[in-house]
């Protein structure tokens, strides 16, 4: 399952992840929503910064069967890696295929 990220928008094998995480965010809001709440509360805020975030990009990569691209639920403060199944700690509650 080789991951790629194009101006935010995360795509799975080559087709677009249309799910709330699949998009950049920053606490819960999207792009516009975002923009528009900090504008009309007049927060304080590094505008450009924020735009780098919302248009993150990355190269696809290869994944082995053992391996998963994780993204923190904050794009500003989280972070974006590959990590090992055997590094995981916890246990599967449920899935759906």
């Amino acid at each position: 399952m080789p991951p790629k990220i194009t101006k935010g928008q995360v795509y799975v094998n080559g087709k677009k992840l249309n799910t709330f995480y699949g998009t950049a965010h920053r606490v819960g809001l999207d792009r516009e929503s975002y923009f528009e709440q900090m504008d009309n509360e007049k927060s304080e805020y590094d505008k450009r910064d924020m735009m780098e975030v919302f248009e993150t990009s990355r190269k696809e990569i290869k994944l082995s069967d053992d391996e998963y691209y994780l993204i923190g639920d904050d794009w500003l403060r989280g972070r974006m890696m590959v990590l090992k199944e055997d590094k995981f700690i916890g246990k599967v509650v449920g899935y759906t295929k």
